[in-house]
């Protein structure tokens, strides 16, 4: 159980630090990491990445708790289960919340 427990803390530590890196990608692109002043963007980059994964982290937990508690209630133990609700639970909550606040340009979150 321990070991279990161990191992969805990890795949949420590496999958926070994932997102905050593809977060930064959208402000330096590849090609900007690997020029001649790449060293110094490479490192701002990467403190970019450790921030926005501390954030990302921060508002993940409460739907990855819920998801786990899930999936654990219900036996649940595929990784298709996982991505789905990683892709698609803060999908719905987002429109569900865009959509009762009156602000219907915000519900299309589908390009997202």
């Amino acid at each position: 159980m321990i070991v279990s427990m161990l191992r969805v803390i990890v795949g949420f530590v590496v999958a926070c630090l994932v997102a905050g890196l593809a977060i930064v990608l959208f402000v330096y692109t590849p090609l900007e990491l690997v020029t001649e002043h790449g060293g110094d963007r490479a490192s701002e980059a990467g403190l970019l990445a450790l921030a926005a994964a501390t954030h990302t982290a921060v508002f993940a937990a409460p739907f990855a708790l819920i998801a786990a508690a899930f999936a654990e209630w219900q036996r649940i133990g595929s990784w298709l289960y996982y991505a789905l609700v990683g892709v698609y639970g803060p999908w719905v909550y987002c429109e569900k919340v865009a959509v009762s606040s009156g602000n219907v340009y915000d519900a299309d979150l589908r390009p997202l």
